[in-house]
């Protein structure tokens, strides 16, 4: 049935939040441990180092095409997040508070055009 809740159209679905709260919750863990790890302002670069890699995998095969598609978009949400944390950092707002938000940011789009079944 066509755009029904939970078709393929992109519509809302249980499981399209478990997806969210999956990939939010494994967003959240990547960012306050690149945080914690190499500080604030070196996470540019273990993130960097993160998504750089899956686009060469998906063409040479090791990963799916998708991937090609969908990490620039990964990576300008993590852009977008990693701005929002310099502003609330200069703001004098500790990063730990930045890290939910920035994991919505990212695994909410991502979540939801996943070709997940």
């Amino acid at each position: 049935m066509p755009g029904a809740a939970g078709s393929r159209g992109g519509g809302w679905s249980p499981q399209s939040h478990g997806h969210i709260a999956f990939l939010a919750l494994a967003t959240a863990l990547l960012l306050y441990a690149a945080h914690a790890l190499v500080g604030p302002s070196w996470t540019v670069l273990v993130l960097g180092g993160i998504c750089l890699p899956l686009p060469a995998a998906a063409a040479v095969g090791l990963a799916p095409g998708f991937l090609a598609l969908v990490t620039p978009l990964i990576g300008a949400l993590l852009a977008m997040y990693l701005l929002l944390a310099g502003v609330a950092r200069l703001a004098g707002m500790p990063w730990r508070l930045t890290v939910p938000a920035g994991a919505l940011v990212v695994a909410w789009p991502v979540a939801t055009t996943l070709p997940l079944t």
